[in-house]
């Protein structure tokens, strides 16, 4: 009986098999998952990608470094903690936060979740709007598919005030640009 023959990358990077099943687009997008999870992959496996992948259009990723951000739309900032963790947040032309993201140890993950905030921040049902043991009132963002929490709002006063913050976020994150800081 003969083995079967496997290309000389599959049996070297076991990622790629997995990667190659998961390049189909999303239905209604011109994204495939791989292209979702090529920034992620690449951080975490530390390998080299070997194929031709579609990924996100330039606009999606494209970082433009100001300090401090002279923006006239919504941007993502992204910060790295003392703790050495980063995170992002979505301001207003004015610099008000908007939404506040997950701390994350590498800064790859954290804009890999921006690109998930723009993904999912349309759909309404991915909102959920909460209130604090202080009574105060908040929304957080969730992804479609993990229901992973994504972003968190600040805290509000009143019910409605929460309510136009998330409206806000669900028409302006898709279009917002990324600014290193």
């Amino acid at each position: 009986m003969s083995r079967p023959v496997c290309h000389p990358d599959v049996r070297r990077d076991p990622i790629i098999p997995f990667l190659k099943h998961i390049q189909q687009p999303i239905s209604g997008t011109n994204f495939s998952l791989a292209s979702c999870l090529m920034p992620l992959a690449s951080c975490l496996f530390f390998t080299p990608l070997r194929f031709p992948v579609k990924s996100p259009p330039q606009h999606l990723l494209t970082l433009k470094k100001t300090t401090p951000p002279k923006t006239k739309m919504p941007h993502f900032t992204i910060q790295q903690q003392e703790n050495h963790t980063w995170f992002y947040q979505l301001l207003t032309s004015e610099g008000h936060i908007l939404l506040n993201g997950t701390p994350h140890e590498f800064k790859q993950s954290c804009l890999g979740e921006i690109l998930s905030v723009k993904m999912n921040s349309s759909y309404k049902e991915n909102y959920e709007i909460s209130q604090s043991h202080k009574k105060k009132h908040f929304f957080t963002l969730r992804s479609m598919g993990s229901q992973k929490v994504i972003g968190t709002s600040e805290l509000f006063n009143n019910a409605e005030d929460c309510l136009k913050t998330s409206n806000r976020v669900r028409k302006e994150a898709e279009n917002a640009e990324i600014v290193a800081t």
